[in-house]
């Protein structure tokens, strides 16, 4: 057949461009065996995708060479993703930054899961801006190639980061779209993932009901096709439906499920989950022992946790934990943690965290005994959940009838349905206002009586336990500590004042043949009575103390020697007259006293104190039962 020049050279012409066109395009496609492991990791990641993860890393170890730019970062991607799923964030990004260098390509699908990943791993690092520029790419992207299915799973990142920072309208606003496409592609598995997805938001918005109904419809699905893991991500979410209704028996069923299920499933990070959820319901429920006894096997777990959000819920328990036992130091050391990881993140997208540590450093200041700090945090912590109901609730309120007033979309089983929500909400919105007011002056008037309650308590403690410190027990006198420490402290007063100072030392005359002859519980009884009666013989500013077994002194501030040989004598009868009675038989006791006053002479209390203990001893020798003063 004859073709002219120019058409020749045209056919040429399309010729080469056809064979670059299918090298090109031949570049962006996998080969058959690597299509096939896609595949079936794809289905061993339906199952569990730690299982899907050591398929996948084989492949890349036996085969990495051999393949393509295209093919490695498709490779890389695909262990980025279920390194996510899997929680162990750090590996993750390393694996997807190795693909995005590799193929920094974004108009195919692996270069727009690159982008999902990254964007998931910003959001869980509390980048919420960042991460949703990313899904915004990812999702104009898909849009560009027509990729319904990535396209849902765009939306879905978008509606969860909104989620996360409790935007919940335009979450609900993202979850109806991938719920369209999603319904088109008769999707079960997504739809299930979808499901337990917008319970967490249903959740936020108070609407537990709705939530726990949700979750379950996917827990089904879940366990009738073995999705052990995917049911124990469903089983933690509702957990947390049932611990905001104080349902903690439902929620502690939730976590023994999860705990019956991981061991069907070779990542065990969910093991951590269900203690640590255990942990929480037991402080819930205030069963300190049982809550530290799953702490305890919920840290075996912990390195697992790399996100901060994980890692401050957890130091917060153990805070909550350390502060019940009253262990101060790790109580502050979990405190200081928390602040820590969450000075990156953004206090009104993660304004629970913030509440739960203002009202945990609340609790440790007022057992540190500053109550001031601590009313200050709680009022912190009030204010932060005054300012989210009144601010982002309404917000999301007066949208909500915005968006479902001009968007009338039908889907099949109603789940994003929200009219009776909605009306709901409007009618009760000036109520709530109401409530939400009452209850701050409620909570402020409860905090205010119980740091009042708390402080009386404390004082009284304090008192005595001081008391309990000074005296002695059996005779409820001071003991010698307390004793000498006033004697010293008036003894210091009268250096500089010269005011007169008298001390008188006394013990009990032969009271060792009491004990030996009667026995000691009758000695004991002849102590009391020795210190009653020399009570009874002191004024009211004088100090009687026990300083040793059967000695005693008294401390007599404003009071010449001439005055205090005069007390002493006063107790010495007072002695001689009390009467103690055994088996019948009447036994009566003396005791003898030595008396010193201050002088400029005597430069300490030792001094003071050594020359009463001298006039005693003379009084002893010169046959006892009489005062001797160190002057006569």
């Amino acid at each position: 057949m004859f073709i002219p020049f120019n058409n020749r050279l045209l056919m040429m012409l399309l010729l080469v461009f056809i064979a670059f066109s299918s090298v090109a395009s031949g570049s962006n496609v996998h080969p058959a065996w690597l299509k096939e492991a896609l595949v079936k990791a794809k289905e061993l990641d339906r199952k569990d995708p730690y299982l899907a993860f050591e398929f996948l890393e084989k492949v890349k170890v036996s085969r990495f060479e051999q393949m393509s730019d295209f093919d490695k970062a498709t490779v890389l991607n695909k262990l980025a993703l279920y390194k996510v799923y899997l929680g162990d964030f750090k590996a993750a990004g390393q694996f997807n930054s190795d693909a995005k260098r590799l193929f920094p390509d974004t108009e195919t699908d692996t270069g727009i899961n690159i982008l999902l990943v990254e964007g998931s791993l910003l959001d869980i690092a509390g980048n919420t801006e960042q991460s949703l520029a990313m899904y915004q790419q990812a999702m104009e992207q898909a849009r560009l190639e027509e990729n319904n299915q990535l396209l849902a799973e765009s939306y879905t990142a978008i509606a969860l980061a909104h989620s996360n920072s409790y935007n919940d309208v335009e979450a609900i606003q993202y979850y109806q779209q991938a719920y369209t496409i999603i319904s088109s592609l008769n999707d079960e598995l997504e739809m299930a993932y979808l499901k337990t997805n917008l319970a967490n938001t249903y959740a936020n918005l108070h609407d537990y009901d709705k939530a726990i109904a949700l979750q379950n419809e996917a827990i089904d699905y879940f366990a009738s096709n073995e999705l052990h893991y995917d049911e124990m991500q469903a089983q933690m979410s509702l957990s947390f439906s049932h611990i905001a209704q104080k349902e903690h028996d439902k929620a502690t069923i939730c976590y023994l499920k999860m705990l019956k299920l991981s061991q069907f499933v070779g990542e065990k990070r969910f093991v951590y989950f269900a203690h640590i959820g255990l942990a929480n319901v037991k402080i819930k429920q205030e069963q300190f022992e049982q809550a530290a006894e799953q702490m305890a096997l919920a840290n075996q777990f912990f390195s697992f946790i790399q996100d901060p959000y994980g890692q401050a819920h957890h130091y917060l328990l153990e805070a909550a934990l350390a502060t019940h036992n009253q262990q101060i130091e790790q109580a502050l050391d979990r405190i200081e943690r928390v602040e820590g990881l969450i000075t990156e993140l953004d206090k009104g997208k993660n304004i629970n965290l913030f509440v739960r540590l203002s009202d945990q450093k609340a609790k440790v200041m007022a057992l540190l005994g500053d109550y001031e700090s601590a009313f200050y945090e709680k009022v912190a912590s009030e204010a932060l959940l005054a300012d989210y109901y009144s601010q982002e609730r309404e917000d999301a309120r007066s949208k909500y009838k915005v968006m479902f007033d001009t968007e009338q979309t039908e889907l099949e089983n109603k789940v994003l349905q929200q009219s009776r929500l909605i009306d709901q909400l409007a009618l009760e919105k000036g109520k709530k206002e109401h409530e939400l007011q009452r209850l701050i002056i409620v909570l402020f008037v409860l905090i205010f009586i119980m740091l009042t309650v708390y402080v009386y308590r404390q004082i009284r403690h304090s008192k005595r336990l001081n008391r309990l410190a000074n005296t002695d027990s059996l005779t409820q006198l001071a003991n010698r500590r307390y004793t000498f420490h006033f004697a010293k402290n008036v003894f210091k007063e009268s250096q500089t004042t010269e005011h007169p100072l008298s001390i008188v030392i006394f013990d009990i005359d032969h009271f060792k043949g009491i004990n030996d002859r009667y026995g000691h519980p009758f000695g004991d009884e002849v102590l009391k009575g020795v210190s009653d009666a020399a009570q009874s013989g002191l004024r009211e500013p004088d100090l009687l103390g026990r300083i040793g077994g059967e000695e005693f002194m008294v401390v007599l501030k404003h009071t010449e020697l001439a005055q205090a040989i005069e007390i002493a004598q006063r107790i010495r009868q007072l002695i001689e007259q009390r009467t103690f009675e055994l088996n019948k038989q009447v036994v009566t006791v003396t005791a003898s006293f030595g008396v010193s006053s201050f002088n400029p002479l005597v430069d300490d209390f030792e001094s003071l104190f050594q020359h009463a203990d001298e006039a005693l001893y003379r009084a002893k020798n010169e046959g006892r039962n009489r005062v001797v003063s160190k002057i006569d």
